[in-house]
């Protein structure tokens, strides 16, 4: 028999917010000075794709050309992909469950003028 544990939606959004923000702070921590941070959140788009696994390739394979199509990044951790999306012409909104992970989707969106007023929403949870 199931047990229920009475386990709250704002205590798991919680949880995961809390470790997806420490992940993001030590994502910060590694990059090193301000220089090597920016040049460690540059996306070359075709590269990465390569570079990415089977089913990511898939992915952006099935996508197509995504060139002026409205994209949702949801849980977009640290925006890697929603950058090689809007590099390649779509439109992304992008939001996390961790706050911290939407700064590091903004700085690494700004660092390669990717950055727009639609650009990111905030986290779900902060609007409700």
């Amino acid at each position: 028999m199931h047990k229920n544990n009475n386990i709250k939606l704002s205590d798991v959004h919680q949880r995961e917010a809390s470790f997806f923000d420490e992940v993001a702070e030590k994502f910060l921590a590694l990059s090193g000075s301000e220089n090597d941070k920016e040049s460690s959140l540059i996306v070359n788009a075709e590269k990465a794709i390569e570079e990415y696994s089977d089913y990511y390739q898939y992915a952006y394979k099935f996508l197509g050309d995504v060139k002026g199509k409205n994209i949702l990044d949801m849980g977009c951790g640290s925006g890697k992909s929603s950058v090689i999306l809007a590099k390649k012409g779509a439109f992304v909104n992008a939001f996390d469950v961790s706050p911290k992970y939407v700064e590091v989707t903004r700085l690494r969106a700004r660092i390669n003028n990717q950055m727009s007023d639609t650009y990111l929403t905030p986290t779900f949870m902060e609007k409700h």
